[in-house]
């Protein structure tokens, strides 16, 4: 996420655009993707900062809080991140597309649309999925320790 927002920034710092869509598309999918990565780096530092040594009860519960939050805020912000984008591709092929043969304008707004329905479907549930079995099974490893101070009590 950095790497491509320091090549968009760049981009639209050096290269001379002529229309103001294009920098407009360009704004929106640098500010999208700043806040998504912001959001994202925020939600790893909560549950870097929780207390693996507490008790495992107290840890479990702050654990299925984390994953009810974690998975609500991954589909608020999917949803803001994939319309941001969209509207700044718009805007930005505005200019861009203009300056291409017919065929290449055809070519990079199929494989566009493609990659937004792909990410959207297939692989931001794929995604979803490792999270949760992840998740899922940290919780139940927990559980097992938990039940284990259970027994010793």
């Amino acid at each position: 996420m950095i790497i491509s927002f320091t090549a968009l920034v760049a981009l639209l710092i050096l290269y001379p655009f002529t229309s103001w869509t294009t920098q407009a598309g360009l704004t929106i999918i640098i500010i999208a993707i700043a806040v998504s990565t912001i959001i994202l780096y925020k939600d790893y530092k909560i549950i870097s900062r929780n207390d693996f040594t507490q008790h495992p009860n107290e840890f479990l519960s702050q654990l299925k809080i984390y994953q009810l939050n974690k998975f609500s805020i991954y589909n608020k912000l999917y949803w803001f991140y994939a319309a941001a984008i969209c509207l700044g591709f718009i805007l930005y092929f505005y200019e861009m597309l203009n300056n291409l043969d017919l065929w290449f304008q055809i070519g990079i707004t199929t494989f566009t649309v493609f990659w937004m329905a792909l990410c959207a479907t297939f692989l931001r549930k794929a995604y979803l999925k490792r999270e949760k079995e992840r998740l899922d099974l940290l919780i139940e490893k927990f559980e097992r320790i938990s039940s284990q101070f259970k027994e010793q009590a």
